[in-house]
């Protein structure tokens, strides 16, 4: 019963992950739709960014919801590249705004979304690679 208990939480945190990637991917993905077919002239490439964001976040919930090993490497390169793509976007929207004059999910590092895209894949991260999690998604044994 001890260890029920001690794995409890480390599954909700992985549901909620999956909710927060459903979530962005919902909210990104209305955004960059909207943005398509209103505003692509004016901001291509923040509109094709946002897009791509919101794919990678659907991606991510759609492996987040999956415990085996192929969905832990794929869940893991996604955050990877999440949080390398909001590193770099979030610094270019930062140095150079010309760039963007739209904005884009992963500008000024996701702050029009509370930061959330930049603390996500870090918390993804350090999620996946603890033995628990690790075990449960069949890596590692």
């Amino acid at each position: 019963m001890h260890l029920a208990r001690e794995a409890r939480p480390r599954a909700e945190l992985g549901f909620l992950l999956a909710f927060l990637y459903g979530f962005l991917a919902f909210s990104a993905g209305g955004r960059a739709l909207y943005q398509l077919t209103t505003r692509f002239d004016e901001a291509p490439l923040a509109v094709c960014l946002s897009l791509a964001a919101a794919l990678v976040y659907l991606f991510a919930c759609t492996q987040l919801t999956l415990r085996t090993p192929t969905a832990w490497r794929l869940v893991a390169g996604i955050a990877t590249f999440e949080l390398v793509g909001v590193l770099v976007v979030g610094a270019a929207s930062v140095l150079r705004p010309e760039w963007f004059p739209r904005h884009t999910v992963w500008s000024a590092f996701g702050l029009g979304y509370g930061l959330v895209p930049l603390a996500l894949p870090a918390v993804s991260l350090a999620w996946l690679n603890r033995r628990a999690t690790r075990r449960a998604f069949g890596v590692g044994r």
